[in-house]
């Protein structure tokens, strides 16, 4: 026990008291984590003062000698936090396995079972993940490989994230960031899935990046009719009714053959699903189909996994986990969410304030971007969104065209082309 040196290292890399198998190590560890995070050199004597009524629980006088005197040397800590940190997952494996095999001894349906499993060990891998920090040259090396590859990408005219397909929004974010979190809140019919599809569409559809909707609150078909009247320029009421031309026709059958190429996948979670599950269905597209873009419509749909007496810390949890997901899964991911009613009160309705955030003040903290989104009532076409906060880029309204027959958001001073 001489010495911090090396009890700080082990903390650095992760250790904690959880990781020991023998319950009196455990115990043994959190004492001397006290008495470091106070100040206290650890020692038998100090520890065994800590350890007061629990000395006996944790192997008495006797044992806090023997593991004194069979001390290994610091120099080999690395080897033996690799051998507790592997015993550890072991357990954690075969603890997954056992719950596993209850739950397909159950009434759970076979997808349920794998999906939890597939839950549990990304938590078990993610709970043991070994932390490091970077220094000088790592750092030198990391910034000028960023410089030139933003350099690179200016000179060709490219974005270090993905285009939206709104030349002022892409300019304002440099495009959608992998890793990040999009928030878009909007009150409802102001067009929260519509500038979600938009941009969907243009990822999916014209891009052809790998895209997943997960969506909680329309049908699939309701969303591929939507997607293709923003594709195409075919009025959403002609597609709903059948009353388009044959000029209307071709084109919507011209889209139906680049929707069956298109990487996009549609999420159909209607019925209910979890933070978590969107988590898992987050990380699972990106593994087997290569998914860089996850839209999900929307945030206070999502169920939380644990009840709460407030609703808050519910909204709270899910921004959390679908935020974890988006870093996780390296996805760029757009989260729409519902605004509150205060920017409607009074005879002079005013633009949305993050503060509008329906339900979580943790959803402005979960977001890397928040975007707020605003339809002028006097003039339906009229939008504007209110990049409220950008963690590595400025803030600042952005002027929008809404076409209301085809439920899509345009640049103001020129319209998006069709397929």
């Amino acid at each position: 026990y001489e010495g911090g040196d090396a009890f700080h290292d082990a903390v650095a890399a992760g250790l904690k008291a959880e990781w020991f198998y023998d319950l009196r190590n455990g115990a043994i560890f959190r004492a001397v984590s006290s008495l470091e995070a106070g100040g206290t050199p650890s020692s038998i004597s100090t520890v065994r003062s800590r350890l007061g009524d629990g000395l006996e629980a944790a192997g008495g006088l006797a044992y806090l000698m023997q593991l004194a005197d069979a001390t290994a040397s610091p120099a080999n800590l690395p080897f033996y936090l690799d051998q507790c940190r592997s015993a550890l997952l072991r357990r954690k494996a075969s603890a997954i396995a056992a719950e596993a095999a209850d739950m397909a001894g159950g009434d759970a349906e076979g997808e349920d079972v794998l999906r939890r499993m597939a839950e549990r060990a990304t938590e078990a891998m993610d709970s043991v993940t070994q932390r490091d920090s970077d220094h000088g040259n790592e750092l030198a090396i990391q910034f000028v490989d960023s410089l030139e590859k933003r350099k690179a990408l200016v000179d060709s005219g490219q974005r270090s994230g993905l285009r939206t397909g709104l030349r002022r929004l892409d300019s304002m974010t440099d495009g959608l960031q992998f890793g990040e979190q999009f928030i878009i809140g909007a009150r409802p019919s102001a067009g929260k899935t519509a500038i979600g599809l938009t941009i969907a569409a243009e990822i999916a559809i014209r891009q052809n990046v790998p895209t997943l909707i997960v969506s909680c609150e329309m049908s699939t078909t309701s969303l591929v009719t939507r997607l293709c009247s923003v594709c195409t320029g075919v009025s959403l009421s002609a597609l709903r009714y059948g009353s388009y031309n044959q000029g209307e026709l071709q084109q919507v059958v011209t889209f139906n053959a680049r929707l069956a190429e298109a990487p996009l996948y549609i999420f159909n979670a209607i019925s209910g699903i979890t933070g978590s599950e969107v988590a898992a269905v987050m990380r699972q597209h990106a593994r087997r189909h290569g998914v860089r873009f996850v839209l999900v419509d929307y945030l206070q749909k999502v169920k939380p996994d644990k009840r709460s007496e407030k609703r808050t810390y519910e909204v709270a949890e899910v921004s959390g986990a679908l935020r974890s997901a988006a870093v996780a899964s390296k996805v760029a991911l757009i989260t729409l969410a519902q605004l509150n009613r205060e920017s409607e009160k009074g005879n002079d309705p005013r633009l949305p304030r993050i503060t509008d955030l329906a339900d979580s003040s943790q959803i402005e903290r979960d977001g890397d971007t928040v975007g707020l989104l605003h339809r002028d009532k006097e003039n339906g076409g009229e939008a504007k969104l209110l990049i409220a906060k950008q963690r590595d880029g400025e803030t600042g309204i952005i002027d929008l065209h809404f076409n209301g027959p085809l439920t899509r958001f345009e640049d103001h001073d020129n319209d998006n082309p069709n397929l």
